[in-house]
């Protein structure tokens, strides 16, 4: 029982200091692009043979999840034998439940973690003649604007062939480029 106490001693040190690292941005874990070449019968991607073909970022065995079941299978383990008096094969099966209940929490919280990490990219744009909202305007007829697309409210670089432009004033798109998107100033433009 001493090895357990050792080691179990051993493990809750490393979590701790992955954990410590994972918060100060050292020891988090990296996205890895592996490049496999597979001949597979059907039409299943290299990237779902690789992660089974899920978009989710639920990861149940990274050294994080492997350390925690190893420190709650260890210390529950002892608990149930040395503090409870429970027979082995009792306190393993009790230790192994607990451990896998920690490491599935532990693995779905992380990836909801994840998700608050990862920007949003937004590749909409608003429809050509849809009407929108200066938001910030300068002298040389380019500012800002702001359309709702898809529900949400965005704000895009834009330019008008005039100077006129305002914060306030009610254009419309009349084209679509990469960089900017051309609006016109509507005729009856009342705020």
């Amino acid at each position: 029982m001493q090895f357990v106490f050792y080691l179990a001693v051993l493990v809750t040190i490393l979590f701790i200091v992955k954990l410590i690292l994972t918060m100060i941005g050292i020891g988090s874990e990296s996205d890895v692009d592996i490049d496999i070449d597979l001949e597979v019968d059907g039409s299943i991607t290299t990237e779902q043979a690789v992660d089974g073909g899920s978009d989710a970022t639920y990861v149940l065995f990274t050294l994080d999840s492997i350390l925690a079941f190893l420190m709650v299978f260890l210390w529950t383990f002892l608990m149930c034998v040395n503090q409870l008096g429970f027979s082995l094969i009792l306190s393993l099966m009790i230790s192994l439940v607990c451990a896998l209940i920690i490491v599935i929490l532990y693995s779905f919280l992380i990836s909801k973690v994840r998700k608050l990490e990862t920007p949003e990219v937004v590749d909409m744009y608003p429809e050509v003649e849809q009407q929108g909202i200066m938001y910030l305007s300068t002298q040389t007829g380019k500012g800002k604007a702001k359309f709702s697309v898809d529900g949400k409210y965005v704000i895009y670089d834009v330019y008008a062939q005039t100077n006129e432009l305002t914060t306030g004033m009610r254009v419309y798109v009349t084209k679509i480029e990469k960089d900017f998107i051309t609006v016109q100033v509507l005729e009856n433009n009342n705020k």
